[in-house]
Parts: structure tokens; sequence; C-alpha cells
């Protein structure tokens, strides 16, 4: 197999999860309290909750990636530019919507 394949058979297979457990769980009432395992099942606070106890975690593999590989500084940085830039998408994307239901909420 050559790396092409390698690298892109898992994005799509993430994808394709990702699509199908968004759909499942589209309209059914989400986890705001106590332990949700399921990502899909849990509300847009509990999404950045975890997103931000999630974070220590990041940056301590980054460390970890950092002082163990043989791959060149370069593409190290570039992977922790785009992992935290991916995190703060997440985290932006989660405080939005979070913001929106409450304001949504009869309560």
């Amino acid at each position: 197999m050559d790396i092409i394949s390698l690298t892109i058979m898992p994005i799509i297979a993430a994808f394709i999860v990702t699509f199908i457990f968004s759909n499942i769980y589209k309209n059914k009432d989400k986890v705001d309290h106590g332990f949700a395992l399921n990502y899909f099942g849990i509300s847009y606070r509990r999404k950045m909750i975890r997103a931000l106890y999630t974070f220590p975690i990041l940056i301590v593999a980054s460390v970890l990636l950092f002082a163990s590989s043989l791959l060149s500084f370069r593409y190290l940085l570039f992977l922790l530019i785009i992992t935290v830039i991916g995190f703060i998408i997440q985290f932006l994307y989660n405080y939005t919507m979070w913001k929106r239901e409450q304001n949504e909420s009869p309560y």
C-alpha cells in the first residue's frame, strides 16, 4: 500500500462514521448532565466542556510527539498548528451553538 491510501482511507472512514452518527442523533434529546461516552449524544455545552478538558491532553501528546519523533521540526510544527486551529474552531463552534440553543430555549 502506498502512503496516500494509508492517509486517505482513515479520513474517509472518519467522515462516513461522523455522517452516520450525526444523522442518527440529529433530532434526539441530548445529555447535558452526568457522564456520556457518546459524543453525538451530548449537548453543545457538554461538547465545549469536553473540548476544554481534552486540550491539556493535546498539549501533552504534542510534547511527547516532538520529543520522540524522527520527523522534521517543520512537519511537527505544521501538525501542531493545524491541530490547535482545529481545536479553536471546534471550541468556538460549540460555544456559538450552545449560546444559540440557550437563547432559543423556552426556559
